[in-house]
């Protein structure tokens, strides 16, 4: 069991899961119940905060019966409390504006009163209720990756078109039924009626799009700038590891055997050993660099480990086509999570593989043989993951099976790619 437990354990480091803290927040998006259902509170007379207050959602999931009986009739006693609520504010608008319109005369016949209240309340739930209905439908539907700008706009062609119809139909068949007149007769009366209720619409709404789309935008930038931080923080502790004590020390003792044993090999070792310092330097602070670029310096990476490990490394890089851009370092990183994490030895040799696949990714391969009693934090793949997905749209490909363990990269064709995403 521990040796099976020890796996599992290198497996969960080197796929980079989660095991940083920091990385266990995420935003999430409620569209409805999670977990077990909270019992409404009679004392505020509301549901507990990130569930979903749409009627229409409360009605599907009781009819679908995804939700305990338990809580059906807090559900319903809620909802129908906001109805009434909601009723009571559109009915003192709409007789407002009524009264501004009508005058006095309409408080002296209770037939034509009781009338214009139904009628008012009509139009406006149709609308109030119908809009909301629209605005989620299409927060359902609409990818998660559009902008805002589009998405406002959308919104707001959605409730325009709803609410042109619901004007239309309720003003035609609802307005005859109830006051004996069609107002289709009086196009001019229609129209005038129409607009105002249009414009009043569009007063609303547009308030609360705007509002709304305000707020998205700033949560978009806040979440640019976290991931501003975070690749500033991958690329320290990229420029850390290179860099530091451990890595250089190997290095020098490398470097100082293989100087009284073959000078070539030492001259190349130096000249290797220096460009990956080079390359770590210049592309400190690039989002994206050529393939091209990003492989000669793996090369020159694994060469100075090929002379630490001798035969116990095996590399094989099949790569012909070096078109395309990468997240600086990226292949290094899984390089190097390689290297840490297993074990590589003349008796167990360890195999590392890269290469290219036709759906425009980058593979990298080696054989699972973890090592015993090292530990990591899986921040450098777990930050490289939200890089890719920020930068590209696209996922870091894990595959731990048959004694191999696989990482697929993605490479995109042009920058202009990324910066479609960043912008």
């Amino acid at each position: 069991m521990g040796r099976r437990s020890r796996a599992s354990n290198v497996a969960t480091m080197q796929s980079g899961g989660e095991t940083v803290n920091s990385l266990k927040s995420k935003r999430t998006k409620h569209n409805g119940f999670s977990g077990k259902t909270p019992a409404y509170d009679f004392a505020s007379g509301v549901f507990p905060s990130g569930m979903n207050s749409s009627t229409f959602g409360y009605i599907y999931k009781i009819i679908a019966g995804t939700q305990p009986n338990s809580t059906i009739m807090n559900m319903l006693f809620f909802q129908l409390k906001k109805l009434l609520r909601d009723s009571l504010i559109l009915l003192v608008i709409g007789m407002s504006i009524t009264l501004t319109f009508s005058g006095s005369s309409m408080l002296r016949d209770w037939n034509i009163f009781l009338n214009s209240a139904v009628y008012n309340l009509a139009i406006g739930l149709s609308l109030w209720r119908g809009i909301g209905l629209v605005s989620t439908l299409l927060d359902k539907h609409l990818p998660p990756g559009l902008s805002p700008e589009r998405n406002l706009a959308l919104h707001m062609a959605a409730t325009l078109i709803y609410s042109c119809i619901a004007i239309f139909l309720v003003n035609t068949f609802l307005y005859k039924w109830l006051f004996g007149y069609n107002l289709l007769d009086n196009l001019r009366l229609f129209t005038i009626i129409g607009t105002i209720q249009l414009f009043i619409v569009i007063i609303i709404t547009g308030v609360h799009y705007v509002v709304d789309f305000l707020r998205s935008l700033r949560e978009a930038i806040k979440e640019q700038e976290a991931l501003k931080r975070e690749s500033l923080h991958h690329k320290y502790e990229a420029l850390k590891n290179q860099m530091s004590p451990h890595f250089l020390f190997n290095s020098l003792s490398v470097l100082s055997a293989l100087v009284e044993q073959d000078k070539v090999r030492s001259q190349t070792f130096i000249r290797q050993l220096s460009d990956v310092y080079r390359y770590v330097l210049e592309q400190k602070g690039e989002e994206l660099v050529p393939l091209e670029k990003e492989m000669e310096f793996v090369r020159a990476y694994i060469y100075l480990n090929q002379i630490r490990h001798d035969k116990s490394l095996k590399v094989e890089i099949n790569i012909t086509d070096l078109r395309g851009y990468v997240i600086p370092m990226s292949v290094q990183l899984l390089v190097e999570n390689a290297l840490k994490h297993n074990e590589a030895s003349e008796k167990n040799p360890l195999t590392l593989t890269l290469e290219r696949s036709e759906d425009s990714t980058l593979e990298v391969r080696n054989t699972f043989q973890p090592r015993k009693g090292i530990a990591g934090n899986g921040l450098g793949l777990s930050l490289l993951k939200k890089r890719c997905n920020y930068l590209f749209g696209r996922d870091v490909s894990i595959l731990n099976q048959n004694g191999s363990f696989t990482v697929r990269l993605p490479i995109t064709d042009k920058p202009e790619t990324a910066a479609a995403f960043i912008t």
